[in-house]
């Protein structure tokens, strides 16, 4: 009953209750108990489990060649087209039972599951990435806070929208792209797609797979390029929140119901994104990572503010067109020209991971770096042109330092300190940003910044000699703290 209610209460795919020892406290493993709060988790205890049969059936259910992380294997399957949050783990519902029957027992169970993980290194190698990354995760605050799967709303109000794709040569993913479409919870969307020329059939399988189905609009605009590709496709949405979709990527069947919900619970946002999600990163977000940092605009400071394919926008407020000419840096550039044009818009990032996003080496990203980073630079440049005016030498040089990480000497971290303290004032005259959110965002990246080791004796040195020189070469210079006001938020334990 607890697992039942659980699946309707958190709109879940499959949940897994709490196993507790039986007999003998010390015959139990660690994954059987999770504690006291309901949290999302892969499904690993598949004695005391509870599944949706569609979702089952349709990932085909439980390998019969394993007896023993057969529920992982199910849950890599389900998770890409789910998401990270679609499988929970319910403290209420307990099963007693041991882990083996004694310690002789305990180790050969042990061994019969070393060979399981070797068969899912092999047949399912995305579950052990995935089992491997929730049990390692880099950033614990993140997966403990977002980790909370949220309570299903029933009050959203389906609004039509439009989903728009661009793609070329992408047959490979069109059955995974229509199936995470297809299975929406809100199913009032107009899909246009704009075939730029593919030249494996990626029209027809897209033509097909959507036969008798009226809300795909599939128009062929061969040698368009992205920028072009996705202009002719906003020229064709029909409604004014339109979903950007990558052909490659899969979202979650809530994604349609998510953003309605969002614009209709902030009418005045223009524009909303949600994370994107892989195997070795399930919340996958560029800096800041701070939980607190929602406004697009601010996070426009350190680049794209977003995952594009995760993102949606009111077509109304965004005027300015894709540039046809970009080869890659294209959803940057069209950021940062909409901005230049209408400062007011407004948009928030929700810490929910929505879209599977998937990486491989003929992404236009890869192949055109030098062209993406130049966009990037850019709109990181007109953010801090809203505060500072014209750029100088000096701020170029500390937006360089703060945009990507670079390791500095200690006297440039001091010099970068006065630096942020003069733009916190300037932005406190022009009120180009909100001085608290911006505070927060410019610790966090000073915080980041790493000092520079001393460099190490030459390996030519005699041993001797090394060793003499080993007390002076181990004293690291002392970072000077700021004080005050500067050394409360700029001070760092590097």
């Amino acid at each position: 009953q607890a697992l039942v209610q659980a699946l309707d209460r958190y709109g879940a795919i499959a949940a897994r209750g709490r196993v507790v020892p039986l007999t003998n406290p010390e015959l139990t493993a660690p994954h059987y108990d999770l504690g006291e709060h309901v949290v999302a988790s892969l499904i690993t205890t598949e004695g005391i489990s509870i599944w949706r049969r569609d979702a089952f059936l349709e990932a085909n259910g439980f390998d019969p060649l394993l007896a023993g992380h057969e529920g992982l294997a199910l849950s890599q399957e389900i998770w890409r087209f789910h998401g990270p949050h679609s499988m929970i783990y319910v403290p209420d519902a307990v099963l007693c039972h041991d882990f083996a029957t004694d310690k002789r027992t305990s180790e050969a169970k042990k061994q019969k599951h070393q060979q399981n993980q070797n068969y899912l290194a092999v047949h399912a190698p995305r579950a052990t990435k995935l089992h491997n990354t929730r049990l390692n995760h880099d950033n614990y605050l993140r997966e403990s806070v977002l980790n909370l799967p949220a309570i299903r709303k029933a009050n959203a109000q389906q609004v039509p929208v439009s989903i728009i794709t661009t793609v070329r040569n992408g047959e490979r993913w069109v059955r995974d792209f229509t199936r995470c479409w297809k299975s929406q919870t809100f199913r009032d969307f107009q899909l246009v797609v704009v075939d730029d020329g593919s030249l494996d059939g990626t029209a027809h399988a897209l033509a097909d797979a959507w036969k008798g189905d009226a809300r795909l609009h599939l128009v062929s605009h061969a040698g368009a390029g992205r920028g072009g590709a996705l202009n002719q496709a906003l020229a064709r949405a029909q409604h004014d929140v339109c979903l950007i979709a990558d052909i490659d990527d899969i979202s979650i069947p809530k994604r349609v119901e998510m953003t309605c919900a969002f614009f209709d619970e902030n009418p005045s946002c223009d524009w909303v994104s949600f994370l994107a999600f892989t195997e070795e990163n399930h919340y996958r977000i560029g800096f800041p990572n701070s939980l607190a940092i929602q406004d697009l605009k601010l996070r426009c400071l350190f680049g794209m503010p977003a995952s594009f394919p995760a993102t949606a926008f009111r077509k109304s407020r965004f005027t300015e067109s894709f540039d046809p000419a970009l080869r890659a840096g294209v959803d940057c550039d069209w950021v940062r020209r909409n901005l230049a044009r209408n400062n007011a818009l407004c948009g928030k990032l929700i810490q929910l991971p929505l879209v599977y996003y998937s990486i491989h080496d003929g992404q236009l990203s890869a192949i055109y770096k030098g062209q993406q980073q130049e966009a990037r630079k850019a709109l990181i440049h007109q953010g801090y042109e809203r505060i500072l005016g014209q750029l100088n030498a000096d701020d170029i040089h500390a937006i360089h330092l703060l945009a990507d990480n670079a390791e500095v000497s200690p006297q440039e971290k001091r010099d970068l300190a006065r630096w942020l303290a003069h733009l916190l004032r300037r932005n406190h005259e022009t009120q180009a940003y909100p001085a608290h959110d911006l505070m927060l965002v410019m610790q966090e990246a000073f915080w980041r910044i790493k000092i520079k080791q001393a460099p190490a004796a030459a390996a030519a040195q005699p041993a001797a000699a090394a060793v003499a020189a080993k007390p002076a070469a181990a004293q690291v210079p002392v970072k000077a703290k700021p004080q005050g006001l500067l050394g409360r938020f700029f001070s760092s334990p590097d």
